[in-house]
């Protein structure tokens, strides 16, 4: 039974205070009220109904439903927390009865994957919260749809939708210094060789184990593995570029297990050939475009020297060493007349058994030519030369000296015969 009393402020009407927890749940009530007065008319079963709501509540400060969206690295361990409040109150309830939780795997258009529902609870902290702990370290790499419940009798019911994503850690590298972003240059027939740092960028920690390769010309070169994030790799002679520098691409390819992918293309540009760092082929143009001039310039200079008269050619000679204050060669000097006879007409007249080089006087004579004091001496090789050939001049004049004279002598003995033998005859007579 509830006492009624007078209202203070109101005469004639009466106040009375209803205990709603004593209601053992939410829902509609009826209240019979009894009212007498003596001398006066009994009211009974005079009924006034109510209706009890559930308490309002909120979850970490949202009313109704909450939506959560959650995104990190395999590996990584995070707890979802939450905080379930009496509105009205502003205390936080504990003891709840129901924490629940209810997790789905998702496939790529975002379909339950049938098989990967789990269940569970959530766990309730010294604080009053209440913590999710999915174990995400040890989750595979996916969506995931999770949707927790929290409801205490008389309370409203919370509810969360968490959206989470569990990504696949990055990997970071960065090419050497010699390349120009994504472009290195190389000399013609070199080897291509370079080192890569793998790299965790989450934690900045080293990547060991990776597949790292290099596509070019349709051939994958594997990098080294040095177990301490660094890769090396080096390509064996690509070109060798001649004519023009020679352009290829390439592609690096970095590959691990719960790793995304990394390709990058690169461009290897094969320099030109150089000689004292100027191009090999312009270089052999050049030279071979000089000595093709100088070829034709001597080849017309020879012409053009070929069509000047021996004897002017030597006069010339002549005097650039008369200017020259040297000894003109024997080479240069023409024969004497008497010389220009001989040559010309000395077999004739050894015929005859006359020596033609006695009559002009020139018999047994030879030339020598003295060089001036200033003039650098001949080498050995050229004085024994010089001395052979004099010997040999020597003894070709005493053999056709003693040979005239053998001759000249058989013409005088000749002779005397012919005189003495009409002598003969006239002495007879």
């Amino acid at each position: 039974n509830i006492p009624i009393a007078p209202d203070p402020m109101n005469p004639g009407y009466y106040t009375f205070e209803i205990d709603t927890s004593n209601a053992p749940i939410i829902g509609k009530y009826r209240i019979d009220i009894t009212a007498s007065l003596e001398n006066h008319t009994k009211i009974e079963n005079y009924g006034i109904y109510i209706n009890i709501l559930s308490r309002p509540t909120n979850i970490n400060g949202s009313s109704g439903l909450l939506y959560v969206s959650e995104s990190f690295y395999i590996f990584e361990q995070h707890n979802f927390t939450f905080s379930y409040v009496d509105t009205m109150s502003m205390n936080q309830i504990s003891n709840i009865d129901q924490k629940s939780y209810i997790l789905q795997k998702l496939d790529t258009i975002g379909d339950p994957i049938p098989g990967t529902e789990e269940s569970g609870s959530l766990s309730e902290s010294i604080t009053g919260d209440y913590i999710l702990d999915l174990d995400t370290e040890s989750r595979d790499d996916g969506e995931y749809s999770i949707i927790i419940t929290l409801s205490e009798l008389n309370y409203d019911q919370s509810v969360v939708i968490i959206s989470l994503i569990i990504n696949k850690r990055d990997i970071h590298f960065e090419l050497p210094a010699a390349f120009s972003g994504s472009k290195v240059e190389i000399d013609s027939g070199a080897a291509l060789e370079f080192t890569l740092t793998l790299t965790d960028p989450d934690d900045n920690s080293s990547i060991l184990g990776a597949n790292v390769y290099l596509t070019i010309k349709d051939n994958n070169i594997i990098f080294t593995d040095h177990n301490d994030g660094t890769y090396t790799v080096k390509v064996p002679k690509i070109a060798d570029a001649f004519f023009l520098p020679e352009t290829f691409t390439a592609t690096l390819t970095i590959n691990k297990e719960y790793y995304n992918s990394e390709s990058s293309t690169i461009t290897i540009v094969v320099k030109i050939a150089e000689t004292f760092g100027f191009p090999t082929f312009y270089l052999l143009m050049i030279i071979g475009a000089i000595v093709a001039v100088t070829a034709s310039l001597v080849i017309y200079r020879t012409v053009q020297l070929a069509k000047i008269p021996t004897f002017v050619k030597k006069v010339r000679k002549m005097k650039k060493e008369i200017k020259g204050k040297k000894t003109i060669s024997e080479s240069l000097l023409y024969p004497s007349k008497e010389e220009f006879i001989v040559k010309k007409f000395g077999d004739k007249w050894g015929k005859l058994g006359l020596s033609i080089e006695e009559i002009l006087g020139i018999k047994g004579k030879v030339k020598k030519i003295k060089l001036p004091e200033n003039k650098f001496k001949e080498t050995k090789l050229d004085e024994k030369k010089i001395e052979k050939e004099q010997l040999k001049q020597d003894k070709l004049e005493k053999k056709k000296l003693e040979k005239e004279t053998k001759e000249r002598e058989r013409l005088e003995k000749e002779k005397l015969e012919d005189n003495e033998i009409p002598k003969e005859k006239g002495e007879d007579e």
